[in-house]
């Protein structure tokens, strides 16, 4: 998952080398391969931001923030477990925000990630959110004049739903959704917030990477001479060298560091200084 602006070119030709191969041979190939793609509407891909416009109201449906746990709403309103006695209210506080953000979007199917950085890692989480989730879904679909119908599914689901919906539309016109293409950078996710910070963030860590680059290169270079000498008076043992060993640790570890959160300078610091170790 290399970052694809901020490292030098060697090192995303030593990565990314194959990849490209692949897509050259697989797309550009005209319209018939134009990726579908899903926009999100909000600030960000957390719980808070996926259910509605109002990150108050779809914090309270993050049942991982339940009182007692390790994390609350920094809205200051936590989750609330769903029972008999809350169902209804809850349920129609979350359609709400459902139908708000269905306004976004050109089709009937709607969206509603549930997941973020670093969760599900305990099986309570699941617990909680499939539990109380589920009791919001049985609500609302045994309600008829609420108008909806609500399901887990996967992003392949949702995709077919769609896939589902445009080709009635297609049968008497052209597709339903705009075809984007160009540059996208510099990407803002909201107002004038750009990603350009990265380009200049934790300066020693991108010139260590330059500084590993230039050494892995000469070392390749210099390994390659060696190695035709070693061919040369027949040293079969060559390859399996020391030598070889720490040239593969160097490339893979160079290659590692090209991940969108490692040459960017966007990792958490001790994540930041074992990259540096290594």
């Amino acid at each position: 998952m290399p970052d694809e602006a901020a490292p030098h070119y060697f090192a995303l030709i030593d990565q990314l080398i194959e990849g490209h191969q692949w897509l050259e041979k697989n797309l550009d190939l005209g319209s018939g391969t134009d990726i579908f793609c899903h926009m999100m509407p909000f600030y960000s891909y957390d719980i808070p931001h996926t259910c509605g416009p109002d990150p108050k109201i779809c914090c309270q449906f993050d049942f991982k923030r339940l009182p007692g746990g390790r994390f609350g709403c920094p809205w200051g309103v936590p989750p609330e477990t769903i029972h008999l006695g809350n169902v209804q209210k809850r349920a129609e506080m979350l359609l709400d925000q459902y139908r708000k953000k269905s306004k976004l979007f050109r089709t009937t199917v709607v969206l509603a990630p549930l997941g973020d950085d670093f969760r599900y890692c305990e099986r309570i989480e699941w617990d909680h959110q499939y539990k109380n989730y589920q009791l919001l879904f049985d609500y609302m679909n045994s309600h008829p004049e609420y108008n909806v119908k609500i399901q887990f599914g996967t992003l392949s689901d949702y995709f077919d739903a769609l896939d589902k919906e445009d080709v009635t539309i297609r049968k008497n016109s052209h597709s339903m959704f705009p075809v984007l293409s160009g540059d996208f950078f510099t990407y803002a996710d909201r107002d004038d917030h750009y990603w350009s910070g990265y380009f200049t963030s934790r300066p020693f860590y991108k010139r260590m990477d330059r500084i590993l680059e230039s050494h892995l290169r000469a070392a390749e270079i210099l390994y390659y001479f060696a190695l035709k000498q070693a061919q040369k008076y027949k040293i079969s043992k060559f390859l399996s060298s020391s030598h070889y060993m720490a040239l593969t640790e160097a490339r893979r570890n160079l290659g590692l560091f090209q991940h969108h959160d490692a040459i960017t300078g966007t990792a958490k610091d001790w994540v930041v200084v074992d990259y540096g170790t290594r």
